[in-house]
């Protein structure tokens, strides 16, 4: 790693912290892309090749085969490992947050909020290895899931997302689903990263709406959201 860092460029560094949506290198415009959808090769060479890009996430508009995602993934990575300076891979994310919900044919599961209503960890844990087993099968290696903010607000829009308003149950229940994710073995073809989103304090919004400014009392900050993240 010392020596791969010590020849990158700036440009190399900030585009490797750089995460785009496909819609960025599919034919068609963002959020309007054509169908049905193709990697435009001039697009992933400048993301890639000029803007050194290190992440890409998600679909654009609908879910997609499995088939199709082995040909997107492996049409970014063939470019990236063999023509990019730097050789690194690049680190594709994906929400299967309830199973591996954007390939088709994959197994669905209840959201998390459902999942806390059975209050059974090695449940949740099952539910995460088998949505790891068929994201891992769709060629991609990182799930931004579980989410562990914790529900206090039932104005906000994002409750079902999580597991609910009790510390306790969200902390033993992400614990359980991270560790379905993620296994014990780093290098088991069959599992994939978790990524512990959003960010601590972000269920509270003042207004009750997602994304607007939080304020939240050190205690009550210590006490109800980061013990999930720990």
């Amino acid at each position: 790693v010392k020596d791969l860092l010590s020849t990158m460029t700036v440009t190399d560094k900030v585009g490797e912290m750089t995460q785009l949506g496909i819609d960025m290198i599919l034919v068609g415009e963002p959020y309007n892309v054509t169908e049905p959808q193709k990697i435009d090769t001039a697009k992933l060479r400048k993301v890639l090749l000029d803007l050194r890009v290190g992440s890409i996430l998600n679909v654009a508009a609908h879910r997609y085969p499995l088939e199709q995602w082995h040909d997107f993934i492996g049409t970014i990575q063939d470019m990236a490992m063999n023509e990019k300076p730097t050789g690194i891979p690049v680190l594709y994310g994906i929400d299967a947050i309830h199973g591996t919900n954007y390939t088709a044919a994959a197994t669905l599961f209840p959201q998390q909020i459902a999942q806390a209503a059975a209050r059974n960890p090695e449940l949740t844990k099952e539910i995460a290895r088998i949505t790891a087993y068929e994201t891992r099968a769709s060629a991609i290696p990182w799930t931004f899931s579980p989410m562990l903010d914790i529900g206090r607000d039932p104005r906000w829009p994002r409750i079902w997302e999580g597991f609910g308003e009790d510390v306790y149950l969200t902390s033993r229940l992400g614990e359980a689903c991270i560790e379905g994710y993620q296994g014990e073995d780093l290098s088991d073809p069959f599992r994939v990263a978790a990524c512990m989103k959003h960010f601590i304090g972000y269920s509270t919004p003042r207004t009750g709406k997602d994304r607007v400014p939080a304020y939240i009392p050190r205690r009550q900050l210590l006490e109800y959201h980061v013990p999930s993240f720990q």
